[in-house]
C-alpha cells in the first residue's frame, strides 16, 4: 500500500470577527487540498492561533489556499491567514 504523506504543520494566526465567521474560516480550510488538520492552539475573541497541518509542500498550500480566497502572509516573522 502507498504510504500517506507525511504531515508538516505551521502555526498560523486566524483574525475573525464572529464566531460565525470563525466557524465558516475552519471548515474552509478543511476544504483545501492538502489540508490534513487544523488544531486549534488558543482561541480569543478577535482571532484564534492555529496548528495547520499539511501533507503537500508549503508552495503547494499557498496556491491551494488562494483557490478558495486565503493567504498566509508573513507579519513580523509569523504566518497570518488572510483573505486574498
Amino acid at each position: 500500500p502507498q504510504q500517506a504523506a507525511p504531515i508538516q504543520t505551521v502555526a498560523v494566526t486566524v483574525p475573525f470577527r464572529s464566531l460565525g465567521q470563525w466557524n465558516a474560516i475552519r471548515a474552509q480550510l478543511l476544504s483545501v487540498q492538502g489540508v490534513a488538520q487544523v488544531d486549534v492552539t488558543t482561541i480569543a475573541s478577535g482571532g484564534a492561533r492555529i496548528r495547520l497541518g499539511f501533507t503537500s509542500d508549503f508552495g503547494e498550500l499557498k496556491q491551494s489556499l488562494a483557490v478558495v480566497g486565503m493567504k498566509l502572509v508573513d507579519i513580523k516573522g509569523a504566518w497570518v491567514l488572510q483573505p486574498l
